[in-house]
C-alpha cells in the first residue's frame, strides 16, 4: 500500500505512519493497520477494479506485511499472534466477494507459515504459493553460505523454506486439503535483460510441484521492482514457456523457446530475435555473480543499500558480456520481426542493450578503483574522470527510456520510474566532484 500511504489523506491508515527499518534501511510505510475502516477502504479499491472486468476470480494480494505487529497492531499481535491477526483481516477482505460468488486468491507467504490456520480457509478462497528463484540458483546461493544469502537472511528471508522451492509449502497445503495455486515468475524484473535460465527452472519447479500436489492452477507473474525498466518483450520467452509447461509439462519441458518466439510470436523470418532474447537472458549468469531476485546489471544501475552487490564481476566476465551485447545488437539490426509490435521489440531491445552496456561500464569503473592498491575500499567508489564520462551518457539514455515506455504504456508511473536512477546519478555526481 506504499503508493497510497505516501499521501497525507491516507497516512493515518498505516501500521507505521513513520515507516520502518528493514535490513538496516529505513522504508516508507507500506502495510495497512488491520482495522474495520481499512478493510472497507481496501474493499472499495477492489470493487473499482472488479467493475471493469468480466472475470469472477479476484486476487486481493495481501503478501509481505512486513510491519504487521511492529506498530499500531503490536499489542493485538502480542495477545493473539501474527497469524491470527493477519488471517482475520484477510478473511474480512475476502468475505464480501466470496458471498457474491467470486473465487478469491491471496498470496500464501504469511498464511503458509501458520499451520494452525489451515482449517479456516473459507470455501472459494485460494492461497497462491509464490517463489521467484529456481532450485539450482537457490542451492548455489544458499548452500554456499554466500554474502548474498546472508543479505537476504538479514532482510528476514526464511532460507530453509526458500531452499525447498515450491515443495515445502505445496506439500503442506496439499496434506491439509487446501486448494492452492502455484505462482512462479518471469524473472524479468530487476534484470533489464531477463534471467531466462532461472525463469525456466522456476517454472519447471512450479509445474512439477503443482502436479505432484494437485495444485488447481498456475499463475505466471511479472513484477515492476525499481520502476519496471525491463522492456515488455523481455518477458515474451518466459510467457511462452510458462504457458506451455503449465498446460502440458512433459511435452514442453525441453521447448525450443527461441524457435517458438521467431515462428509464432515475433514472426521473424531471419530467425534472429528469439535467439537474441535467449542470449540476453543468460547474461546475468555470464557475469559470475549469482544473485537472488536480480541481475548484477540491474543492481549496478539501481544500487540498494539493503541489497548490495556482493562482489564485482571479474574483468574477463565483463569482456565476455560486452561481446555478447555487441553481437546481439548486430543481430537485432539484421532481424526482421513481422509481428505487429516487431519494430517496437527491436527498438526496446536495442535500448535494453544500451542500458546494459552502460551498466557494464559502471561496473568496470568501480572495479578499476578496487584494483588500485592505494584506493580506499568503497564499493561505490569511481574515479572522477570516469564518473564524468558516465554522467554525460545518462540523459540520452533517459530520453530513449521515456520514448520506449510510451510506445506501449501510459505516462502514469513514468516519472517515478525515471527517478529510480537518481541514486546512481547522485553517486556519480559526488564522484565527479571528488
Amino acid at each position: 500500500m506504499e503508493r497510497f500511504l505516501r499521501h497525507p489523506r491516507h497516512a493515518h491508515r498505516a501500521e507505521n505512519p513513520e515507516g520502518f527499518e528493514r535490513g538496516g534501511v529505513h522504508r516508507p510505510p507500506s502495510t495497512l493497520q488491520p482495522t474495520d475502516d481499512n478493510a472497507a477502504f481496501a474493499t472499495a479499491l477492489v470493487a473499482e477494479a472488479a467493475r471493469e472486468v468480466r472475470s469472477r476470480r479476484l486476487n486481493i494480494g495481501a503478501d509481505e506485511p512486513f510491519e504487521l505487529g511492529r506498530g499500531r497492531s503490536a499489542e493485538r499481535v502480542a495477545e493473539q499472534g501474527v497469524g491470527e491477526v493477519y488471517f482475520s483481516f484477510v478473511t474480512r477482505l475476502m468475505a464480501p466477494w466470496l458471498e457474491a460468488g467470486y473465487t478469491v486468491e491471496f498470496w500464501a507467504d504469511v498464511f503458509a507459515g501458520h499451520p494452525e490456520l489451515m482449517d479456516r480457509v473459507p470455501p472459494g478462497a485460494v492461497p497462491v504459493v509464490w517463489q521467484y528463484d529456481g532450485p539450482r540458483l537457490l542451492s548455489e546461493v544458499i548452500d554456499g553460505d554466500t554474502p548474498e544469502a546472508r543479505t537476504w537472511q538479514r532482510l528476514g528471508a526464511d532460507l530453509d523454506n526458500l531452499r525447498e522451492g515450491f515443495r515445502s509449502r505445496g506439500k503442506l497445503l496439499s496434506e491439509a486439503g487446501v486448494p492452492f495455486w502455484v505462482a512462479p515468475g518471469a524473472s524479468n524484473w530487476n534484470s533489464l535483460l531477463g534471467r531466462i535460465d532461472n525463469a525456466v527452472d522456476n517454472m519447471l519447479d512450479a509445474a512439477e510441484t503443482g502436479r505432484e500436489n494437485a495444485a488447481q492452477g498456475f499463475l505466471l507473474t511479472s513484477w515492476g521492482d525499481h520502476g519496471h525498466w525491463d522492456a515488455p518483450s523481455v518477458a515474451y520467452g518466459p510467457v511462452v514457456f510458462g504457458g506451455a509447461v503449465s498446460w502440458s509439462l512433459e511435452a514442453n519441458r525441453d521447448l525450443d523457446i527461441a524457435a517458438v518466439l521467431d515462428d509464432h510470436v515475433l514472426l521473424d523470418e531471419a530467425r534472429l530475435t528469439g535467439g537474441v532474447l535467449m542470449r540476453l537472458g543468460r547474461v546475468h549468469r555470464d557475469l559470475g555473480v549469482p544473485l537472488l531476485n536480480g541481475s548484477p546489471i540491474a543492481r549496478a544501475l539501481f544500487p540498494d543499500p539493503a541489497v548490495p552487490l556482493p562482489a564485482l564481476p571479474a574483468p574477463e566476465a565483463l569482456d565476455r558480456v560486452a561481446a555478447t551485447l555487441a553481437a546481439c545488437r548486430d543481430d537485432l539490426t539484421a532481424a526482421a520481426p513481422a509481428a505487429a509490435d516487431g519494430d517496437v521489440v527491436r527498438r526496446e531491445l536495442h535500448h535494453a542493450v544500451a542500458l546494459a552496456q552502460f551498466a557494464l561500464d559502471v561496473l568496470r569503473a568501480r572495479a578499476a578503483v578496487r584494483a588500485d592498491a592505494d584506493a580506499v575500499p568503497d564499493a561505490d567508489a569511481i574515479e572522477p574522470a570516469a564518473a564524468r564520462r558516465l554522467l554525460r551518457r545518462i540523459e540520452p539514455l533517459l530520453t530513449e527510456q521515456r520514448a520506449c515506455w510510451l510506445l506501449r504504456s501510459r505516462p502514469g508511473g513514468l516519472d517515478d520510474s525515471i527517478r529510480e536512477l537518481d541514486r546512481l546519478r547522485h553517486q556519480l555526481t559526488a564522484a565527479a566532484h571528488a
